[in-house]
């Protein structure tokens, strides 16, 4: 059971969950070559985004694998759509196609599905105004607002009065001096914020535990700070960086690993509020990674000291991004972990913020690895460099939008995102 939970994650279809070991997806467009006599190029018609199918490699374990197995061949039999919840790609509406087929090991004491599905006519083509920017931001306040929350929950302030000062000079401070010394609060220009928590801790940890929250939260937001930052693929790792420190997680990893014994000792109200406060922080810190992760290859994301330079996203940050989702989505899913259960209210948000996370960066390191740097050779207008490079004026909006571009009519001599195609 132990070899498997390490490497499976959860999903669901039709409300039946299942494991995940392995998924695949087929994506792209539509498109038909048409090639003309006395003309050496071919033009290429695009019809379209092509229908997604989604393969996965789902198991059904434990002491009721054969009744579970068996409720998930009834709802594969069942007529019409249904919602599959995708451990990378999140809620799905799919049909289920083929045959899925289902092989039964007893003495593993598990059954194991091949399934196939296909994105149903109505996502087809899905409204330009779908954002995944824009559903992280509202998991990211989300994450702050359950944060607040279950701390006023978790810490004990009556009981903890008599302990504050062992919890100041402890894990507490070890938290905020992590934070104090860290890239992070060079970046955001958080230091002094910081310094000021460490200065008071012993004092505000004796007002009630909603009034802490709220002033760690005022204090490490990255809201205020960000108009700031033009970097914000270095700003995302100097926050996923902070998070890997063990300081984060000592008691209440401690406490999760207690809690899963047959016989867990009950924590005391020291280790109780240790890790209240460490979860506090850690999960503020959550909120403001995903809230960066939205900027990161947009017109906000730059490295140049040039304050009037357009943004562009070059071919060689594609192994970055790629490196900071997979940080990101390795820091949410320890998380996932030390919550111990998905009971837990912040769970399902946690893991929608993974899949949210997964999509948002690995579409846009697709989109610009299916790119190439161009400069032009002088100020032009967009639509004629759109039918320099394509034959096509009607690619205009595409250049535009991709390079962030104020004044079409003027592109600037530097280096462009343009499309391979």
């Amino acid at each position: 059971m132990s070899f498997f939970s390490k490497r499976l994650r959860k999903a669901s279809f039709k409300g039946v969950s299942f494991e995940v070991e392995s998924s695949g997806l087929t994506f792209g467009r539509r498109t038909v070559t048409h090639e003309y006599p006395q003309r050496d190029k071919p033009y290429v018609e695009d019809l379209g985004k092509a229908t997604r199918t989604f393969t996965l490699q789902g198991f059904v374990i434990g002491d009721d694998y054969i009744a579970h197995a068996k409720r998930l061949i009834k709802v594969f039999e069942e007529n019409g759509p249904g919602t599959l919840v995708h451990p990378w790609l999140g809620k799905l509406t799919v049909h289920a196609i083929d045959t899925p087929s289902v092989t039964w090991d007893l003495s593993l004491g598990y059954a194991r599905f091949t399934m196939t599905f296909l994105e149903p006519g109505e996502l087809e083509n899905p409204g330009i105004a779908q954002s995944w920017g824009s559903e992280l931001r509202q998991l990211a306040d989300d994450i702050y607002t359950a944060a607040c929350e279950n701390f006023g929950i978790n810490f004990d302030i009556d009981n903890a009065l008599g302990l504050v000062s062992d919890i100041a000079a402890g894990s507490y401070q070890d938290i905020l001096g992590c934070l104090g010394d860290s890239k992070f609060a060079r970046v955001f220009e958080l230091g002094d914020a910081v310094s000021d928590l460490i200065d008071t801790a012993v004092t505000d940890l004796e007002k009630p535990a909603g009034q802490i929250a709220d002033e760690v939260l005022a204090a490490l937001g990255i809201a205020n700070a960000a108009s700031s930052i033009r970097n914000w693929r270095d700003s995302v790792a100097s926050i996923t960086d902070v998070l890997k420190d063990n300081a984060f997680t000592r008691q209440t990893a401690q406490l999760t690993a207690a809690a899963a014994d047959d016989f867990p000792a009950p924590a005391t109200v020291q280790e109780t509020a240790e890790s209240s406060l460490e979860t506090l922080t850690r999960q503020i810190m959550i909120g403001n990674m995903l809230g960066a992760v939205t900027l990161i290859g947009t017109t906000q994301d730059t490295d140049s000291a040039d304050e009037t330079e357009e943004t562009v996203t070059t071919a060689k940050d594609v192994d970055k991004i790629i490196e900071i989702r997979n940080q990101s989505l390795s820091i949410l899913e320890r998380e996932m972990m030390l919550l111990g259960t998905d009971d837990d209210a912040l769970y399902p948000t946690l893991q929608t913020a993974y899949s949210a996370v997964y999509r948002d960066l690995t579409e846009r390191a697709l989109e610009f690895n299916a790119s190439v740097e161009f400069t032009p050779p002088t100020v032009m207008p967009a639509l004629v460099l759109a039918y320099d490079r394509y034959e096509d004026a009607n690619r205009e909006p595409e250049i535009v939008k991709r390079n962030g571009i104020t004044h079409p009519l003027f592109m600037p001599v530097k280096a462009l995102r343009l499309s391979k195609n």
